[in-house]
């Protein structure tokens, strides 16, 4: 369900680094796309962690 958020996210990430070194994003911008990249992994990390109690419960 999430495999492909990681590597969204982290493009994201990377293209926001690049328009914050060259001064071209609001501070509003960046923090609303901080709090996204935040939650998607939050969701990764639940999602790995329910597959592994899954795994040692079997």
């Amino acid at each position: 369900m999430y495999k492909e958020l990681p590597d969204a996210t982290l493009i994201k990430l990377r293209c926001l680094l690049q328009q914050l070194q060259h001064g071209e994003i609001s501070a509003d911008t960046l923090q609303k796309n901080l709090h996204y990249a935040a939650r998607v992994l939050e969701a990764v990390l639940i999602d790995e962690t329910n597959k592994l109690v899954s795994l040692k419960s079997v």
